[in-house]
């Protein structure tokens, strides 16, 4: 009589193994995936923190603070943000290699952290800003930089047409756009829906010196702006600098059809005829 032999444990798992491509000890793919979720809703809500933090820091030091010098790589300026966080910016390092008579259209100027600092260095800058709370304090850091006479604010935004858009104010300033799902990226919310401008840069050019370079971070609607921008692209051939979201391949394609060869450089992309 032959004895029937069962398998061992280690055995068993190996036949697992092969047919299932199961690890030993492996965790159920279930579980990996609740680990994934609740890691990205603590990285959430740790994000919501600091950044409510920030903000509520630079409203207090709007109201009643002292502007201080941020020392960047185009330059220094002066700015009541608590933080000078886009100092070493790539974007930046590109536009400030522009000679210091050049004309800048800053799109998405935000509180003038690119524009003022290439102020400063005696460029005439066009800030475009929808954000109303934002060209306020862009405004106001103008002021105490000293650069009024070279800092025009534009309180709208750029798009492929002109007209009014509803725009998303987001509890993070810097996702405020005109595009809802942009403004509510991180785990924010939208906090004030308001009807702002939006004009083709072509338009607004007609009444500005031609550009020598455009700078494009404007949320997601790049592609829009660049589309608004057709004449003054194949016109004036500016320098462009824009910080792609998530429309890359189109936007690639929209600057190549328009004669520019797009070079990747840190977090954005300059481009040039």
């Amino acid at each position: 009589m032959v004895s029937e032999r069962r398998p061992s444990a280690s055995a068993a798992a190996s036949s697992r193994t092969r047919q299932f491509g199961e690890t030993p000890n492996s965790l159920p793919p279930v579980s990996v995936s609740v680990s994934v979720s609740l890691t990205r809703r603590s990285t959430d809500r740790a994000r919501r923190t600091g950044l409510g933090l920030y903000h509520r820091a630079a409203s207090l030091n709007y109201a009643y603070g002292v502007a201080t010098t941020k020392r960047t790589v185009a330059g220094p300026y002066r700015s009541y943000e608590p933080w000078n966080s886009h100092g070493d910016d790539s974007g930046l390092a590109a536009l400030g290699t522009l000679p210091d008579d050049a004309v800048v259209v800053d799109a998405g100027a935000h509180v003038g952290e690119y524009a003022l600092p290439l102020a400063a260095a005696g460029r005439t800058v066009h800030a475009v800003e929808p954000d109303p709370v934002a060209a306020e304090r862009l405004r106001a850091n103008r002021s105490a930089t000293g650069v009024e006479s070279r800092v025009t604010v534009h309180d709208c935004g750029l798009g492929d047409r002109d007209g009014t858009a509803t725009f998303y104010r987001s509890s993070a300033p810097k996702g405020s756009a005109f595009d809802e799902t942009a403004a509510t990226r991180w785990g924010a919310r939208v906090v004030e829906r308001v009807d702002r401008r939006v004009a083709r840069l072509d338009t607004l050019v007609d009444d500005l010196p031609p550009p020598d370079a455009l700078k494009l971070d404007v949320e997601g609607a790049e592609l829009a702006a660049l589309r608004g921008a057709e004449r003054t692209l194949r016109e004036h051939r500016p320098l462009v600098v824009v910080e792609p979201h998530g429309t890359d391949r189109e936007l690639r394609a929209e600057l190549v059809a328009f004669g520019y060869a797009v070079d990747p450089y840190g977090d954005c992309w300059v481009c040039r005829p």
